[in-house]
């Protein structure tokens, strides 16, 4: 059974706070499943919204590495430093590093 369908103001509502909330915040906010906030997060994006991967919050116990170290990645990355060397310096592997940086993963 599919669930209840998704109107105008929730995908609105989504759009617009997907940047500064978490999915469980959403979740509440719009009174839909976590996965569902996800699972809508990436239909809105094949249909051309620029809606980013809805993130886990800073202290979620799956994350590896906190918001701050990401952060400093993208700006030593913005400021010409090269990423092998972002990951060396950081001890974190390469290819993190590169998807951080490339906004392929924690966005």
């Amino acid at each position: 059974m599919k669930g209840k369908r998704w109107t105008y103001e929730e995908d609105r509502i989504l759009i617009t706070l997907c940047r500064e909330k978490t999915a469980k915040e959403l979740s509440e906010i719009l009174n839909r499943s976590v996965p569902s906030i996800n699972s809508h997060a990436y239909y809105l994006r094949t249909k051309g919204h620029d809606v980013p991967l809805i993130g886990f919050p800073k202290s979620n116990h799956r994350t590896k590495y906190d918001a701050e170290t990401v952060e400093l990645c993208r700006e030593l990355a913005d400021q010409g430093m090269p990423h092998w060397l972002i990951a060396d310096k950081m001890e974190i592997p390469r290819g993190t590093v590169h998807d951080w940086c490339a906004y392929r993963s924690r966005r």
